[in-house]
């Protein structure tokens, strides 16, 4: 090749490298995000590096194109060499590199394979563990025919935190139930479960028990039936084909983020009454080759920045049209509104997906439980804007539109309502960092507002407790 064609080369080649490194950039990263389901393939830095490269070996090789030429000429004589050099390999000498790579990999993945299942920590297994490596002790989440997903039963970790036979955390309850008990049964999402708590003893439902204890009543046993990421749809499913049947003399109902997140859909039509717009079937895992491999996951992790541990809630399901998630992660990257946010507006989007859904999740729970005489208390939902996420109008909103609704079904249905939103303080000494979830103080609070609010409402009669409310 003549160093004219090279130089001219070169030049073309610069024109195309700036042309790339200004089309590569975090706006056309966001497209992609929201086109392949909210998935961030590269951080921000890796963007700004690569446009950096393009860009200026772009502008080195137009400004310089003898010294741009001289060098391609240079590498195009180097390639010829590797060429002519790899064309001279024996085919014994060849199989024998191979070879070498193999059993270097092989190496790399047993030594890494023994690190992680003896001496790693346990969240480093989860993280790069494979399938088999994780599926039979490690996954608090797995499929269910109905559900979509489930607590994995039958799990306990070195703080004593369990999930029960039935896949409920805590201890193990008896069925049928014994006549002299009152069963209060809790559902909910993760608020109720008790998520970033490191001990079921620590969530809200087991401080209730012992508040009500405490207040001089015996034989109450209250039930965590919070699952995380659980809707009211969920818990209408889940109240009805597996809750119901341990036999609860009174059901709390704490719903409100992942029901406001179901009504975080786009395009709009996408917002219907079985919920497929935000939740999909669930993912069946695909085993292939990356996947089977340690090494390769953790190259993997690397490369993407992201890699889901199989039994978490992310690898269960997420419908392309759940866009809650994307508008979190550009409120935390300080890029909102950036994709579809351009298109319209979360607060144009919230107004077009009122809760009435959710509404009528509520009362279809009212009346399972009153066909099995069994009482209903609603609370509302509280939160506290100390992140990202809840520092915002569309917050707001969202959580006094529902907390509106609960309070217009509780009327409708003559069944009592905690305003637990109220009573419940906003200050950070009680809650994580998302402004969501309660840390190991507020779960206590609130079991004992909880109590407070119960307690005066449960009356001894023929030997046994019984719920009574009467509407003010």
């Amino acid at each position: 090749m003549t160093r004219d064609k090279t130089e001219n080369m070169s030049l073309n080649f610069g024109v195309f490298l700036i042309c790339a490194g200004i089309l590569f950039n975090k706006w056309f990263i966001n497209l992609l995000r929201v086109e392949f389901g909210n998935i961030p393939f590269i951080e921000d830095i890796a963007i700004w590096l690569i446009q950096l490269a393009l860009i200026s070996t772009g502008i080195l090789l137009l400004t310089k194109p003898k010294f741009a030429g001289a060098i391609t000429h240079r590498i195009d004589n180097l390639l010829r060499c590797i060429h002519d050099r790899i064309r001279s390999i024996s085919p014994s000498s060849f199989i024998l590199f191979v070879s070498l790579v193999i059993g270097m990999m092989l190496t790399l993945e047993i030594s890494v394979r023994y690190y992680l299942e003896n001496y790693a920590e346990k969240y480093r297994l989860t993280a790069y563990g494979t399938y088999n490596m994780i599926k039979d002790y490690d996954m608090s989440y797995i499929r269910h025919p109905y559900l979509g997903y489930c607590l994995k039963p039958n799990i306990t970790n070195e703080s004593g935190d369990k999930h029960n036979s039935i896949g409920l955390r805590g201890e193990e309850i008896q069925t049928p139930k014994p006549d002299s008990t009152f069963r209060i049964l809790c559902i909910g999402g993760s608020t109720t479960y008790g998520t970033h708590v490191p001990n079921y003893k620590k969530a809200y439902p087991y401080i209730l028990q012992k508040e009500l204890e405490k207040a001089g009543y015996r034989n109450i046993e209250v039930i965590n039936g919070g699952v995380g990421n659980a809707d009211s749809w969920y818990s209408l499913i889940n109240l009805e084909f597996r809750t119901i049947y341990l036999e609860p003399d009174l059901v709390i109902i704490y719903h409100g983020d992942n029901d406001i997140e179901s009504r975080m859909v786009y395009p709009t039509q996408a917002y219907l009454s079985d919920n497929t717009g935000r939740f999909i079937p669930h993912k069946v895992i695909e085993l292939g080759f990356v996947e089977r491999s340690v090494v390769l996951r953790i190259l993997k992790k690397l490369l993407l920045s992201r890699l889901e541990t199989y039994g978490s809630l992310e690898s269960l399901f997420n419908a392309p049209t759940y866009v809650q998630q994307e508008y979190v992660v550009q409120l935390i990257r300080g890029e909102y509104p950036a994709g579809i946010f351009r298109e319209i507006d979360v607060i144009d989007i919230l107004g077009s997906n009122p809760p009435v859904y959710s509404e009528r999740n509520y009362k279809n729970i009212i009346s399972i439980c009153r066909s099995e005489s069994i009482e209903i208390i609603l609370s509302t939902y509280s939160f506290s804007p100390i992140s990202v996420e809840t520092d915002t109008e569309l917050y707001r909103i969202a959580v006094d539109e529902h907390n509106a609704m609960i309070k217009k079904v509780a009327i409708d249905k003559n069944v009592a309502i905690f305003d637990f939103k109220a009573l419940m303080p906003l200050d950070s000494l009680y809650w994580k960092e998302d402004g969501i979830h309660l840390n190991e103080k507020g779960n206590e609070l609130k079991g004992r507002l909880f109590a407070d609010f119960i307690s005066g409402s449960i009356e001894l009669e023929d030997g046994s407790y019984q719920y009574r409310y009467e509407k003010e």
